[in-house]
């Protein structure tokens, strides 16, 4: 237990007097459970509705890059609440948290005896009345840091002077089992309207709405003392049993006849004609394939779950018919697809319940202007959530998915819609709390800091300040009988860059924990400051040397290292003009801008750091804060095998200790500019990119079809015009050293009518090595192409009249075995056949 100072008694005994409901302002602190970013305002998905979160962003500050110190509840709302790294707090999982009394985490015996809570905090050393309603803390069910001996409410210790518990009814569960829609792992139902009344989220914003409406009448319900409001809603957590009117109309009962595809088809086709699915590689699930076998990654992955959405489907009785003429691989295909799509439906109507409930607690918020004009409004998830991306469901992982959540700070007394892109950890909440109220830190018993988050009132007052910290999150798999149970795994995510350690528990094969024969793993994602590059994290860039440099710096940010928690120097190469790509005669003329730690910028480099630049090309170092690299330095054959010349830039104290770090492409040789080429069709409205190719090396490419909407997929699925007539479609791509774009153009007529539908016949089907097509010459000149089952494009090619019936044979010898789409769209008709591949 934490052992105060003899002095702080008088200080806290004195405390209502030095503060008073009119000079300090309310706090109204949101937690959401589990909720990634599926919230308008971020950029999980386009078609989630969270108009009352979006609300309060157009008051406050949005801050787009928050992190969770841990991907579970128990770890990550443990360091959220006291300001303290999971490795402080040694609460890595639920499994590990102590739910019966939260003080029972910090010990003696582990060196973490001291600890405050922010409500504590506020309550003992502000005169704030805490006020905690369901899931603030983790096992908010047993009363967490509540003193349920002191009977005065004005009065008590720990944590909270009020709690409130409230779990469903006992109804919402027997209606909604009888009900299911998915696997025991994942479930959800859609419940009657009817029964949102009884439902805990709702019961508890009630709750609180009746508490503030008592607080505005007389303040002696929370003893004449400034609120703190805690409002743990518990959705999106599973189970997910939602009113109906939440759901989308996308949302498919699956035996609905006739069945229509809950999910866009194909995949990148707008408008959309169903739920946009969490983007996948060019081969789906390549990027969790591309993990060790045996690996952590793969176990914190834990493909059990999607395993079960296909067992689930093997369960079902009657089976659904879906369509009469398919095959049962094709029907099995679609209805995998299907329930992929519901539950992440259910997960997004479970978002747009608990935004709903927000919605009413505002209105009744702002019927108490006094009130409401003195209030600051926190509002955050605990950790993100995974919705099959890599093979993985739920949480638990150290990637994008799981460890980035929505978080928004709002000060109704000077409301200003603003966005911070600077990276912040859900431990930065406490000293941001502290600074804002403007009263002192906690300290330790022996004077030294406490926190180990940072305040964030620097960059509200200014969100484009400046600053360099790469933010952990930590987490232990849940038994030591998994793989990664052992020791912590850790997540280094910077600005630009993102990287993971594991460490097995034994060799490969071995679970028993054996730290001199655990195996290191890595994964390094370049994402791109504004996630242009990798934001999907396909690309593990770990096993490059190339990228060793930035390995090595982000490392230092792990637990006992150099700068673990640590805010640093921030170095921004810069250089001269140059063409789009280097020729031997060019010299690039290297600077850099420096920020000190507090964001400063420094107009003089001091003298008493080093500063060594080095490139991917040879060993030489080169050393000042204004350097020329001429390109002849380099012998021929050094360049001829690399697109890029990449710089490092290393900034060194004097102690020898690495303190910032900056890295920038310069790109190589002419011959490597991209290509384009593609030509489009249409049907009706609806136009599709075909035959589309892009060689050489690009950074970036993206589509405007001319109606104001910009696709960044490098091949769009079928776009539909609002308006018949003539349209220009631009492929931009981005390249070389100066932000160079080729524009490529193609002019497209559509018309409001649709071509008539012919049979294709696919065979041999099921199929191994070679398709044959057969389509009808009348249907005309035209495209074939083909789908996988998530409705990805594999494979376009034109096909002309030849005066009698065709018959295209197409390779199909790379193709992984599944079901596929075949379709043809000509100039007088068009068609569409399932085949299936087997090996």
């Amino acid at each position: 237990m934490k052992i105060y100072f003899l002095f702080l008694f008088a200080l806290f005994f004195s405390v209502n007097n030095l503060y008073s409901q009119s000079t300090l302002p309310n706090i109204i602190f949101i937690t959401l459970d589990d909720q990634n970013d599926y919230t308008e305002g971020f950029d999980g998905n386009p078609q989630v509705e969270t108009p009352n979160i979006k609300r309060l962003e157009q008051l406050g500050t949005t801050f787009y890059n928050a992190y969770c110190p841990a991907p579970q509840c128990g770890p990550s709302r443990a360091s959220m609440i006291t300001g303290k790294d999971v490795f402080y707090t040694q609460v890595y999982n639920n499994t590990s948290y102590k739910c019966k009394t939260f003080r029972d985490n910090f010990t003696e015996e582990k060196g973490n005896e001291e600890i405050f809570t922010i409500p504590q905090y506020l309550k003992d050393s502000a005169g704030y009345f805490t006020y905690h309603l369901n899931k603030v803390m983790h096992c908010h069910e047993n009363a967490a840091d509540y003193d349920s001996i002191t009977t005065d409410i004005c009065e008590k210790g720990l944590s909270w002077n009020k709690i409130f518990i409230y779990d469903d009814s006992s109804i919402i569960n027997t209606i909604a089992e009888a009900n299911l829609g998915g696997p025991k792992q994942f479930l959800w139902s859609v419940i009657d309207d009817s029964y949102e009344p009884q439902m805990k989220d709702f019961v508890m914003t009630d709750s609180a709405i009746a508490f503030i409406n008592a607080y505005a009448n007389d303040a002696s319900v929370a003893c004449n003392k400034p609120l703190f409001l805690g409002l743990g809603y518990l959705k999106p957590h599973l189970p997910l049993y939602i009113p109906e009117k939440y759901f989308s109309s996308m949302y498919e009962d699956i035996y609905n006849l006739p069945f229509d595809e809950p999910y866009n088809y194909p995949v990148y086709s707008y408008p959309y004609n169903g739920l946009v699915m969490p983007p996948q590689p060019e081969i789906p699930y390549s990027d969790y394939d591309g993990l060790p076998e045996n690996g952590v990654a793969r176990s914190l992955a834990d493909p059990g779950l999607e395993g079960s959405l296909s067992n689930y489907i093997e369960g079902l009785n009657p089976f659904p018919t879906i369509d009469e003429n398919i095959t049962d691989d094709v029907r099995k295909e679609i209805l995998l697809q299907t329930i992929r799509a519901n539950a992440i439906l259910a997960y997004m109507a479970a978002i747009k319940y608990t935004d709903a409930q927000i919605g009413r607690f505002l209105d009744a918020l702002e019927t108490h202007p006094e009130i409401y004009n003195n209030t600051i409004i926190i509002l955050f998830s605990d950790h993100g959530f995974s919705l099959g991306e890599k093979k993985h469901w739920r949480k638990g992982g150290l990637w994008e998915t799981d460890i980035r959540t929505p978080f928004l700070y709002i000060d109704l007394r000077t409301p200003e819609k603003q966005i911070s892109e600077r990276l912040v950890s859900l431990t930065d909440i406490f000293p941001t709390i502290c600074d804002v109220i403007d009263i002192p830190y906690p300290i330790f018993n022996d004077g030294s800091n406490y926190f180990d988050g940072k305040s964030l009132l620097p960059v509200i007052l200014n969100p484009d300040t400046i600053f360099e910290r790469p933010v952990i999150s930590s987490y232990i798999e849940k038994e030591t009988i998994d793989q990664g149970g052992c020791f912590p795994q850790y997540s280094i995510r910077s600005e630009r860059f993102h990287y993971i350690k594991y460490q097995t528990n034994n060799v490969y094969g071995e679970l028993d924990c054996d730290i001199t024969k655990s195996i290191t793993e890595e994964e390094l994602y370049e994402i791109g400051i504004n996630r242009e590059i990798d934001p999907y994290e396909w690309n593990n860039l770990s096993d490059s040397t190339e990228f060793n440099p930035v390995k090595i710096y982000l490392q230092q940010w792990l637990p006992d290292s150099n700068l673990y928690l640590q805010e640093t120097y921030k170095a921004i190469i810069n250089n001269n003009v140059l063409d789009c790509y280097l020729n031997t005669s060019d010299i690039i003329h290297l600077s850099f801008d420096l920020y000190n730690p507090d964001g400063t910028f420094l107009n003089t480099h001091p003298a008493s750091l080093t500063y060594n630049w080095s490139t991917n090309i040879n060993a030489a170092i080169f050393t000042g804060d204004n350097i020329d690299i001429p390109i002849s330095a380099f012998t021929e054959a050094e360049l001829e095998n690399k697109d890029r010349l990449i710089i490092y830039l290393n900034i060194y104290d004097a102690e020898n200790k690495l303190i910032a770090f900056d890295i920038k492409y310069f790109y190589l040789h002419e011959n490597n500019k991209p290509f384009a080429n593609y030509q489009a069709s249409s049907n009706g409205l609806t136009a599709c990119i075909i035959n589309y190719s892009l060689t050489g090396n690009y950074i970036d490419t993206w589509w405007d079809f001319g109606e104001g909407v910009i696709i960044d997929e490098k091949i769009p699925g079928p776009y539909t015009f609002q308006n018949e007539g003539s349209h220009i479609i631009k492929n931009y791509v981005e390249y070389g050293n100066e932000n160079c774009i080729e524009v490529y153009e193609k002019t497209i007529f559509v018309a409001d009518t649709l071509s008539k539908t012919f049979p294709l016949l696919i065979f041999p089907n099921p199929a191994q090595q070679e398709i044959t097509i057969k389509i009808a010459d009348e249907s005309g000149n035209g495209i074939v192409e083909i789908f996988n089952a998530q409705g990805q494009r594999i494979f376009s090619g034109v096909s002309l009249q030849c005066g009698c019936t065709r018959f295209e044979k197409i390779d199909v010898s790379k193709c992984s075995r599944g079901v596929y789409i075949a379709s043809f769209t000509g100039n007088a008709g068009n068609g569409s056949n399932t085949f299936v591949i087997e090996r």
